[in-house]
């Protein structure tokens, strides 16, 4: 009989399970963590490294109000034989270690946690280690530079059809400029400026022309509006006929918007 498993700061039960992984169907685990260094030590016990061949869905949360640097990455979960299609990962990112082919669903949050920023390679290939994606929702999470020999790159998700970006500016230009998504994608963008004085925000990234609109027929509807009650709000929307475009920025007194 499949097993759905629920835990909430009890590390010292995961040493039972290990023994049953192979019956878990749903796994959900938080960790209430006080000192960085707890996160290697959680993700070393050799559960994580157990096989788990029936496991669909996987929900990992760490609570920790602290600078996670090069902790937040997970390892290589177990052993790569989950048949996940559905994932939870906060304050902390599966790649680059991790792949999962029959991933439909995530969601990524890691708002309000430092780490070390990875390179959008490593996204890049978690994505197109994962062809079945339908839903990605991520919530700031960062990424460094694509180098130059990868900025022609594209990655095929033909499944997906809802991304919503939270505060993940350099994520937005990596999903408009190499991710080409389903004909009826809807893409949200929220982002409340946290950018240092004289940056710049660039609408020309959404530009027709990127792979990310390549399956998308023209613009049917374009709207523009703002808000009275948050100083600087400022959204937008495209609409086709089946597809949709919406951005929605909080733009602080510091930012401008142009073109480079």
């Amino acid at each position: 009989m499949p097993l759905k498993i629920s835990l909430m700061d009890a590390e010292h039960l995961l040493s039972h399970l290990e023994q049953h992984m192979h019956r878990v169907q749903r796994l959900c685990l938080t960790f209430l963590v006080g000192r960085v260094e707890k996160v290697d030590t959680l993700l070393s016990v050799p559960l994580f490294a157990t096989p788990a061949p029936v496991l669909e869905g996987l929900h990992l949360t760490f609570d920790a109000n602290t600078n996670l640097g090069n902790h937040a990455f997970v390892p290589r979960l177990f052993d790569n034989t989950a048949r996940l299609t559905r994932a939870y990962f906060k304050r902390c990112l599966p790649w680059p270690h991790n792949t999962f082919p029959h991933l439909t669903h995530i969601f990524v949050g890691c708002a309000y946690a430092a780490y070390n920023n990875p390179p959008i390679a490593e996204v890049l290939d978690f994505l197109e280690g994962s062809p079945n994606l339908e839903e990605v929702v991520l919530d700031g999470v960062k990424v460094g530079d694509l180098p130059p020999s990868q900025s022609s790159r594209i990655v095929s998700l033909p499944c997906l059809r809802s991304v919503v970006l939270d505060n993940c500016e350099s994520l937005l230009e990596c999903f408009i400029g190499h991710v080409i998504p389903s004909e009826t994608v809807a893409l949200r963008c929220d982002w409340f400026d946290d950018a240092p004085k004289g940056a710049t925000w660039r609408f020309d990234i959404l530009q027709s022309g990127a792979p990310f609109f390549s399956r998308i027929s023209p613009v049917k509807e374009l709207s523009f509006w703002t808000t009275d009650y948050v100083c600087g709000e400022f959204c937008f929307a495209c609409r086709d006929l089946v597809g949709c475009v919406t951005f929605n920025a909080v733009l602080g007194y510091s930012l401008t918007i142009g073109r480079r």
